[in-house]
């Protein structure tokens, strides 16, 4: 963890880093891929497709082992998914302790204020991106 606090515009910056990296995996994999980019629209982060399989992205990163995603977020994304007919996914990444993790959002954790993913959830039922791509259906014991 760092010591000290970043400012909004760095996390904000951090963000469109990470969104930038996860579409040129997607395109070095042979996926079409982009940013969905809109000052003050609520969009889903990533678009993703390859002729077979149509993804929806939700990215998020943290530090910690919690990631909070707003309602409204997840409203979008499951609208998204349906007008589409893609499959939605938080894009989640626990920095510093796994690489990322593609999780339904049938798994998010019901808050008051929003939804939740912790990192043993995610490790337990996200994919790992070459699952994704491959679109492999992985069996979790539990």
């Amino acid at each position: 963890m760092k010591s000290e606090l970043m400012t909004p515009k760095q996390i904000k910056r951090m963000g469109i880093k990470h969104e930038q990296d996860l579409v040129k995996l997607f395109k070095d994999n042979d996926f079409s891929a982009c940013r969905l980019v809109a000052s003050g629209i609520s969009n889903p982060d990533i678009f993703a497709a390859d002729g077979e399989q149509t993804l929806i992205l939700e990215v998020k990163t943290s530090h910690t082992s919690l990631i909070r995603v707003r309602s409204k977020q997840v409203y979008t994304l499951r609208t998204f998914a349906q007008r589409f007919k893609a499959k939605a996914y938080i894009a989640a990444k626990f920095l510093n302790r796994s690489n990322w993790r593609f999780v339904e959002l049938q798994y998010l954790n019901v808050g008051i204020k929003g939804f939740s993913l912790d990192y043993n959830t995610a490790e337990l039922k996200g994919i790992t991106f070459n699952e994704l791509i491959s679109n492999e259906s992985q069996t979790k014991l539990i």
